[in-house]
């Protein structure tokens, strides 16, 4: 389906399970875990950077985070990054539970919507918490479907906040 999809693209595919004899022309299949780290650094040195990232793995919440982990760093500048399958956020048998659990507060919903500040980094007055990346242009939350689109220009802010007066009087409450 990416072939016909892709008609130009060089396709790279990883299973749990040996789907190597799916690999054809433009298409590479490798076995491989979607959380092996060393496996899939080696992978993406070989064949990346991708314009595309698609994860549509295990759908285990953990996973997902990991996955996401290992892959984003080799994602081009304005390369887009999807995660398949996020409704495994709610359900504990994939690491998720109810919203306001526990296990959801380990979700995959959670930890990218804790991301989306990500897109603002320049805004901040205060430095920013750790796990924010200013890499992350923007990410859309669609039915069962995060995107993240990869933006590695410097962005800036709309308000001199080199500035320290400004920055004073953005920072007295309204």
């Amino acid at each position: 389906m990416w072939a016909g999809y892709f008609r130009r693209g060089r396709i790279f595919g990883i299973d749990l399970y040996d789907k190597t004899s799916l690999s054809a022309g433009r298409v590479q299949v490798f076995q491989c875990s979607q959380v092996d780290a060393p496996k899939l650094t080696a992978l993406a040195q070989a064949h990346g950077p991708f314009d595309f990232i698609l994860d549509d793995g295990s759908h285990a919440n953990p996973h997902q985070i990991e996955t996401f982990g290992i892959l984003w760093p080799q994602l081009k500048d304005g390369g887009t990054y999807i995660v398949e399958d996020v409704q495994t956020s709610y359900w504990p048998a994939y690491g998720g539970g109810p919203l306001g659990s526990e296990a959801y507060g380990r979700s995959c919903m959670q930890w990218f919507k804790n991301l989306v500040d990500s897109v603002n980094l320049p805004e901040f007055l205060e430095p920013a918490p750790g796990g924010l990346d200013a890499g992350i242009g923007s990410i859309a939350f669609h039915h069962n479907l995060i995107v993240l689109k990869k933006d590695l220009a410097e962005r800036y802010s709309n308000m001199a906040l080199d500035n320290p007066e400004t920055r004073r009087k953005l920072a007295q409450p309204g």
